[in-house]
């Protein structure tokens, strides 16, 4: 018996550190929210990436950053029937509200010379992505980032002039 306890410890403490660690999960935000006033990246819109989901439509995720240093992701829009009416979605008044309801739409970002951080909640916990700015309308944030080295494969944001933007207030992030 106690054997079997050992195990499932030792199993529970791998399973623990490889897969819900993989890269800096927290259960709070682990960067501090910082000022943006460089002009490494535009914020005058949003980022986004496209990709094709199960279905073979064409989506995309979207982020809009701004000078507090606040991240939205609004992501999951379908783009393809165009462009106006990708906008019309992301400005649609009732998608960015129930956006803005839930915690894992939200985050922060640091930039440090051309070096991007953007973490945010996924679940109960947070997620810090490792990224670079290419450049002031295209970043790219890398998948299976882990402190100190990132990968070379990573998705490709790209920015698209858009006003009004959402506001940034919110209740989780102080």
């Amino acid at each position: 018996m106690v054997k079997k306890t050992l195990y499932i410890i030792f199993i529970s403490l791998l399973f623990t550190s490889c897969i819900f660690n993989p890269g800096y999960w927290s259960n709070n935000l682990i960067l501090e929210k910082v000022d943006y006033d460089g002009n490494q990246i535009e914020i005058g819109g949003y980022y986004y990436k496209t990709y094709i989901n199960s279905e073979q439509k064409l989506y995309a995720d979207v982020y809009f950053l701004y000078n507090n240093g606040v991240i939205i992701n609004v992501g999951g829009y379908i783009i393809g029937e165009g462009e106006s009416s990708f906008n019309k979605n992301i400005n649609n008044g009732y998608s960015i509200s129930i956006a803005k309801k839930y915690r894992d739409n939200y985050g922060v970002f640091q930039i440090n010379n051309t070096n991007l951080k953007i973490e945010k909640w996924y679940g109960p916990y947070s997620y810090v992505k490792d990224g670079k700015i290419l450049n002031d309308t295209t970043f790219v944030l890398y998948n299976n980032s882990k402190e100190g080295e990132v990968d070379t494969i990573g998705d490709i944001y790209h920015f698209k002039q858009f006003s009004p933007k959402p506001d940034s207030t919110n209740k989780f992030i102080k």
